[in-house]
């Protein structure tokens, strides 16, 4: 399963890609499409969404242990992102 957000603006120049791997107890899948829905949820309810955002991937493992979350930022040196590295 997967879903993704985008904002409507069109941007030519995508510069970061966040990736994050959250981590559940398995192999039941519905805590994992549960946290995506409260991410998506609070996303939609953000009356000042963060500049800077593009888009969110969010990836959810069959076996119900992961889900892996893309973050598509304008810049690197977008405000207020933590840049983290593997």
């Amino acid at each position: 399963m997967g879903r993704t957000t985008q904002r409507a603006a069109d941007v030519a120049d995508r510069g970061l890609r966040g990736d994050r791997d959250v981590e559940f107890d398995g192999p039941d899948t519905e805590p994992q499409r549960a946290w995506v829905d409260g991410v998506f949820e609070a996303l939609g309810t953000e009356p000042h969404p963060h500049p800077g955002g593009i888009a969110g991937h969010f990836q959810v493992s069959a076996d119900g242990t992961r889900v892996l979350n893309c973050a598509e930022w304008e810049s690197a040196e977008v405000p207020g992102v933590t840049r983290w590295r593997p």
